[in-house]
């Protein structure tokens, strides 16, 4: 089982939102935690942490879930990639550089 992914504290607005939105929908305590930040560095900590810890599994197991593991080998990009803060190439040449090595 893959260790538990890279994560950041939300930055102040996420923070303010998480609240806000908490009195209105019940909000899971893990989505409380963010994967990938809006800087530069965080985006990047996130992507190599997929692709050294869940890229091997990841086509077999990428929808699995386990009780007591709620990440196993998701990438947790797809938000990231949604808002346009990773590029798909970027993700799709760290794929294929660790496939190659």
């Amino acid at each position: 089982m893959p260790p538990t992914p890279v994560a950041f504290p939300p930055d102040p607005i996420t923070a303010e939102v998480f609240n806000w939105s908490s009195g209105i929908f019940r909000i899971i305590p893990a989505a409380c935690t963010v994967s990938t930040g809006r800087s530069h560095q965080r985006r990047r900590a996130a992507l190599d942490d997929f692709i050294g810890h869940r890229l091997p599994l990841f086509g077999d197991y990428q929808d699995a879930m386990w009780a007591g593991s709620p990440w196993l080998d998701h990438s947790r990009l797809s938000a990231a990639l949604n808002l346009k803060l990773i590029d798909p190439m970027s993700v799709c040449r760290a794929a294929e550089a660790t496939w190659r090595n």
